[in-house]
């Protein structure tokens, strides 16, 4: 069996000394990057 390979488009987060509140923000602003704004899901 293989060994698991980072895709090379992949982005790594470390999170080692974040709290929860700044792991999603920093999630949230890396979807805001990468995804086009036309294609954001609707706040519910």
């Amino acid at each position: 069996m293989a060994p698991l390979l980072q895709a090379d488009d992949a982005v790594e987060l470390v999170t080692d000394g974040m709290d929860i509140e700044a792991v999603i923000e920093a999630l949230v602003d890396l979807f805001r990057q990468r995804v086009p704004e036309e294609a954001w899901p609707d706040p519910v």
